[in-house]
């Protein structure tokens, strides 16, 4: 924002008001006929302090949104854009006079509604980020959502499948395509966003190249989540067999062809689920394949480096603190081995 004053031949000041306004646009606001320079100055400040003041939640949602879309994975944006949508009951309220009072109003709306607590707590944090963006833009540090606790939320329980009790699932499916999907989520730990992006040329003799995922919402291809889960995945000899047979099948495979054409996050869940229904078994999430990976190599002693390689983790300490009550587990271990030397 810049502001010049010029003296007019009448010897009166105009001031013109360069400023953006929340969507990013050049704006300018003239005024004329003030008696003194200082006037003029004055009337500019006042103008800025007032737009400041006014700017609503969607506004302020809307300039954050701009801001965030070229610096963040598409994904990301759009799954924060996904959560700002609740926020639309406070949408025409002024974003300097929410109070926190107005937030705890709206999160019991939200629970009237059926909206979850962590889904609430999602939404709060974006209400978070935007306040904070637009104390950054317009140098104030107020933030009603710094004095709110978030709502409590039942964590989901980390489960675990065994070799056998994956390969017992396994004699449940008659889906070959399915078994395949479900065989290298469990065998390789990957995500599932990361299977889903997986192409025919991924696929390479001792390994898989982990190079981007797939954005269901979107049906696009899209970074992984981090510069570190771009990495290769080494496989034995038995899986890369049977993927080479499920390429078999596919009409006139191309490097670039996707491995699994599939769009939606249900393909394997809903299968899951049904399967461990139908037959009493012990039921997991998706999820819980690539912790039921992770819980195998810990359990046969991998180093744990090379864990959190396979699972594109930003290092090693994300490994052990995901993963660090099954090393509790191996504490005897040691002892047996330290009670050896003394044989």
């Amino acid at each position: 924002m810049w502001m010049p004053q010029y003296k007019e031949k009448s010897g009166t000041w105009r001031t013109l008001v360069y400023y953006h306004d929340y969507m990013g646009n050049l704006k300018q606001k003239q005024k004329r006929g003030f008696k003194t320079k200082k006037e003029a100055k004055e009337y500019e400040l006042e103008f800025l302090s007032s737009y400041k003041n006014n700017i609503t939640l969607k506004q302020g949602m809307e300039e954050y949104f701009t801001y965030i879309s070229s610096r963040l994975r598409e994904s990301t944006v759009r799954n924060k854009k996904w959560y700002s949508k609740n926020l639309e009951y406070m949408n025409s309220l002024v974003l300097l006079e929410i109070t926190p009072k107005n937030i705890m109003d709206w999160q019991s709306h939200m629970i009237s509604l059926g909206k979850t607590n962590k889904t609430i707590n999602q939404s709060t944090e974006i209400l978070y980020s935007i306040y904070s963006y637009n104390g950054k833009m317009y140098n104030h540090t107020y933030n009603p959502v710094k004095s709110l606790d978030k709502l409590p939320v039942e964590n989901k329980k980390m489960d675990f499948w065994t070799v056998d009790e994956f390969n017992t699932f396994l004699g449940y499916l008659d889906d070959f395509e399915k078994i395949i999907a479900f065989k290298i989520l469990f065998y390789t730990g990957i995500r599932y966003g990361e299977l889903l992006g997986l192409t025919i040329g991924d696929i390479h003799d001792n390994y898989i190249d982990i190079n981007k995922s797939y954005d269901y919402r979107s049906k696009k291809f899209c970074a992984t989540k981090n510069k570190h889960s771009v990495r290769k995945v080494y496989i034995h000899k038995r899986l890369k067999a049977d993927i080479d047979e499920y390429i078999k099948t596919i009409y006139r495979p191309r490097k670039n062809d996707r491995l699994f054409n599939k769009t939606t996050n249900s393909w394997l869940q809903s299968q899951l689920k049904r399967t461990c229904k139908r037959y009493g078994f012990h039921h997991i999430r998706i999820h819980d394949l690539r912790h039921s990976h992770a819980s195998m190599l810990i359990n046969n002693g991998v180093d744990v480096l090379i864990i959190s390689e396979r699972l594109g983790h930003i290092n090693p300490t994300t490994t052990l603190n995901t993963y660090s009550h099954l090393y509790k587990n191996r504490s005897s271990e040691a002892v047996d081995f330290l009670d050896q030397l003394e044989e």
